[in-house]
């Protein structure tokens, strides 16, 4: 999510959220530590769900969060396209390569829902960053 970085709004877990590509060496993760409040996040958007969350954070109009998880992007994506067209949210866009994925939504507030979903440099970890651009604090 290119614009999460040139937001600035993330700083991306110590393992990763790097390339995931087959000629990185995959290296053994840290338990990922919890940091910022998942209740920034709203009620509809379960990110705990997809992995755990290990930062949270508001900036400029935007809400920001990223999770790891041990679950195959193949596995995570159809699972948050569910979740949140059953939550309310309209599906915008989707792209799943299988290492890496995007999807975009607008919630009932119309507010940009932007998930990245990428396999990390630790082996077998992969990162769910979200970016809400939250249209009503401009």
């Amino acid at each position: 999510m290119t614009a999460l970085c040139s937001v600035g709004l993330l700083g991306l877990s110590a393992c990763g959220s790097g390339s995931g590509s087959s000629d990185s060496v995959a290296t053994p993760c840290p338990s990922p530590s919890p940091s910022g409040d998942p209740a920034l996040l709203p009620r509809s958007l379960p990110l705990d769900r997809w992995g755990t969350i290990v930062i949270v954070e508001r900036r400029d109009g935007f809400v920001g969060a990223e999770a790891l998880t041990q679950t195959l992007i193949v596995e995570l994506y159809p699972d948050i396209v569910r979740t949140l067209t059953e939550n309310g949210y309209t599906l915008l866009s989707g792209d799943n390569e299988g290492f890496e994925a995007e999807i975009g939504f607008i919630d009932r507030k119309e507010n940009n829902v932007n998930f990245t979903l990428r396999q990390t440099r630790c082996k077998g970890e992969v990162s769910v960053v979200v970016l809400i651009e939250e249209r009503g604090s401009k």
